[in-house]
Order: C-alpha cells, then structure tokens, then sequence
C-alpha cells in the first residue's frame, strides 16, 4: 500500500495532528458532521433538508478553493466523464420544457451539488490517504451510538410506564421511520465494515460488534423489506464476485444480523410480553404485511411511472415533476423506485447515461480487487464493503425513496466519493492531480450556476412563510385536502 496511506487513524492524535487532519479532510468532515446531526433534527425531514443545504453551501467553496482534486478521481474515465455529462444535458433540456422549470432546475442543481459532494471527498480520501477512511468510519460509528442510546432511553420509558410505543417511536429525527431505513441501507454496512477494520483483541471491537448489532434491531422493529432485501441481495452479490476475499465481512454481516435478532428477540418480544404488553415494531407482521400487499401499494406508482416513459421516452416530464404528473395516485411524491423516477422526469436517454456511468464506475471499483494483497485482510473487506453497500443502495432504490430523501442523499455522496478515493489510491501511484484551466472555469461556472439555483429557491421558500407553506382555500378543494409534495420539503406542492 502506498506510504500515503499512513494517517493519524490512532485515536491518541494530539491536537496539532488533529487540526491537522481537519484541514486535510474538511468537506469529509463537514458532510459526516452534517450526517449525523440529521439523525437529532428536531422538525424531522424540513431540518433535515435545511443541513443538507447548509453542507452544499460550505462544500462549493470547499472544492473550488481545492482546485477541483477530486474531480479526476470519479470523472477520469471519458466514458464516465461522457455519460455524467450527456445525464445533465439531458437534464437541463428537460427542465428547460417541464411544466414548472423552477422545480426542475431545483431538483437537477441538487444531483449537481450532490456530485461535488461526491469529487471533494473522493479527492481529500485520494489524496491523503487512510485516516480519511478511518476518521469517517469512527464519526458515523459515534453517531450511531448517540443515536443507539437516545432509542434506548425511549425504550426505557416505555417499558417502566407500560405505555406501547407507536409505529415509528424508534426512529426519532425523522419525519417517516421509513426514511431511517434509507439511511439504514447505507449505515449498516459501514458500520460493519468497521467491526471488520478493528484488530482482533482490541478493547473496541466488541462494542463496536453491539453497536452494529443495535442497529440490526432498528431496522428489524420497523420490518424495512426494502433495506433487508437490498442488504441481503448486496451481501451475497459481495461474496458471489470476491468469493474467500469477501468471506470475512460476510460472516460479520452475518453475526451482527443474528446479534440483533436476539436483541430484538429479548428486549422488544419476550420483555414486553412478560411485562403485559404487546411485542414493539412490526417484525411478528411482516410476513402478512407481504403476503397482502406485496409491493406496498406501489404498484399504481410504478403504473404511472411506466405510462410516463411511454408518454414522454426522450426528456421525461422534467426533474421532479413526478409529484405533478402523479398526482391523482394520492400515494407519494415520487415512484418509490429510481429507474423509474430517472426515465420518467429525466427520460431514457438519461437513464442510460447516468446507468452506464454507474456500471463504469462499479467496474472500476472490481478492478481494485487485482491490486489488493489476498492476505491483507483489512482491505479486502473495505472492498467486500463497496460492493455490498453499493448493490444495496440500488436494489433497495428499486422499491423506495434513497435518491429522494437528504439524509440518504448525503450518505450516497459520501459512499461514492469513500469508495472512489480508498480505490484511487490503489490504482495510481500519485495524487489525483486538478483538471485543466479551461475545465475548471466551466466547470466551475456550472457549479455555481447550480448553487445559485439552490440558494435563490430556498430563500423564495423561506420567505413565503416557510418552505413552501399550506395550500389556501381553493388549492385545498382541488388537492381534495390532500398535500402533494415534490419531496424538498414537507409541506412544498406546485
């Protein structure tokens, strides 16, 4: 492994080192930070979408004053940079003829903001090696664990006054338990992957092992088939291409899995039961749950979904649009599945862009794998990691809402650019070194034309009373009292 990759991942750094570390790794810091602070936002998915925007607002100045490093670290391949490229073009001609082009443009002026979330850590993690990885892993895991013990005083006070917790109790910060699962299907692998990270013998490796496992119990009380699934199929899609390499995250994803079934077994089953009450969340319904209503009452979104691609196959009807074409449905602002949300508001062509751009870049996190020692077992479950929380995020976007909500959003971004810069520094002997002048003045154009976009469109929101607030009178009689959001905010509709 390169020299580079030596770091301050002790936890005895001193502070100079630390400070350090803080310059090196400052966009990083600033989106694990933001991250985490969603999990405690008061006002659920308004403050959490609020955070969101505050680290989009920090990252540009960031990765402008930067040089752009990170930008060759997932834009370097002409294929990727190419298929990245047509994807937005595509989505600005498509925002240009939408029936609400401010919309539009808000929607596509995130994914771009969201992409220099991406190249700016992609970039810090390339270029200064393994503490990067490491620090991060450490902040989410400390996040988790607050996270962990604020549920547990929530359990604590349900069990003493013998009140039944309500559908969602345990996801607290969150507007829908079901956005926690989001988040769920890109946390729970990582915190995996630091159990894997952690030598044998290490006092910290068995609390790390019950933190994950907590988390595993999380996700079993609100029964999230989605994450389960995509979790599962990631895993043994892991094992399938890595084989011996990926065995030892396997079987950690594994015991932790089975740690939290006991614990949800124990503390929210048979305490409750013994105690007089009923059995918390919603694991003993899931298979009835299934077995009536299989896709959830999506089918009518994928429905339309379909009948807009067909409709409309070359630019869709526009970013974010779905909300508007969707509406009679009366289930949700979006299809509940990102094939079907990119080809029906951003069209086919684009689909195949930002699809191909995806297989591209999953190809070149595989060949990572040549270069890795087959005894170094650190970094063969790092990549085991990759592969298993990548193909969940988009098997588990397949039938929710991943791309849509900012927590999961946020940690999408941070997966992609931990990923891209960890692989990087595998298959190039140097730094990833800042695109040309002329690329980065239009780039840079482009970046803040989109932060421009952002900032005048939430400030419009902010001023008309707060995001976007309740529909009058006769909006009401024609929504028929029923809130239609184009997911930014709550309560936003067109």
């Amino acid at each position: 492994m390169h020299m580079r990759q030596r770091g301050l991942g002790g936890s005895g750094a001193d502070m100079p080192e630390l400070l350090a570390w803080t310059r090196r790794f400052g966009l990083t810091l600033v989106v694990c930070i933001a991250t985490m602070l969603c999990f405690f936002a008061p006002d659920g998915h308004n403050d959490q979408r609020s955070l969101q925007v505050v680290a989009l607002l920090l990252a540009v100045p960031v990765f402008l004053g930067a040089r752009f490093s990170g930008f060759t670290v997932i834009l370097g391949n002409r294929l990727v940079l190419l298929s990245i490229l047509s994807f937005f073009a595509l989505g600005f001609a498509s925002s240009v003829i939408a029936y609400s082009p401010h919309h539009a443009f808000l929607e596509l002026s995130f994914f771009l903001l969201l992409l220099v979330l991406a190249m700016g850590i992609a970039g810090e993690i390339a270029a200064h090696g393994a503490s990067g990885l490491t620090r991060v892993l450490n902040i989410l895991a400390a996040g988790c664990l607050l996270y962990f013990l604020q549920n547990l005083l929530i359990y604590l006070a349900a069990t003493t006054t013998r009140t039944q917790p309500v559908l969602g109790a345990f996801a607290p910060g969150f507007s829908n338990y079901r956005f926690l699962n989001h988040a769920q299907t890109i946390l729970l692998p990582l915190l995996v992957l630091q159990c894997c990270r952690i030598p044998k013998g290490a006092s910290a490796r068995w609390p790390m092992y019950a933190l994950t496992g907590g988390w595993w119990t999380l996700l079993l009380l609100s029964s999230g088939r989605g994450t389960m699934m995509g979790l599962a199929a990631g895993t043994l899609l892991a094992l399938c291409l890595r084989r011996r390499h990926a065995f030892g995250f396997c079987k950690t994803m594994l015991l932790t899995a089975l740690l939290g079934l006991a614990i949800y077994a124990v503390f929210f089953a048979f305490i409750p039961l013994l105690i007089g009450m009923h059995p918390f969340g919603m694991l003993q319904d899931v298979a009835a749950r299934t077995a009536s209503d299989p896709t959830s009452s999506r089918w009518g979104l994928w429905h339309r979904a379909l009948d807009l691609m067909t409709a409309h196959p070359l630019l869709g009807v526009g970013p974010l649009h779905f909300a508007h074409y969707g509406i009679d449905v009366r289930i949700a602002a979006h299809p509940h599945d990102w094939v079907l949300q990119i080809g029906a508001e951003w069209g086919l062509p684009a689909l195949c862009s930002v699809s191909g751009a995806i297989g591209l870049g999953l190809l070149g996190l595989l060949k990572t794998g040549h270069r890795i020692a087959p005894d170094d077992a650190q970094n063969q479950a790092t990549l085991a990691a990759w592969i298993a929380t990548g193909s969940a995020i988009l098997i588990d976007g397949l039938v929710s809402g991943l791309i849509v909500m900012p927590v999961s959003q946020l940690l999408i971004a941070l997966f992609i650019g931990c990923a891209a810069g960890w692989s990087w520094q595998f298959r190039h002997e140097l730094a990833p070194q800042p695109p040309s002048f002329p690329v980065r003045a239009m780039a840079g154009s482009l970046i803040l034309a989109a932060l421009l976009v952002v900032v005048t469109t939430i400030q419009a929101d902010i001023a008309k009373g707060g995001r976007e607030g309740a529909l009058n009178a006769a909006q009401a009689a024609w929504y028929d009292g029923n809130y239609y959001h184009p997911r930014i905010w709550v309560t936003g509709h067109f």
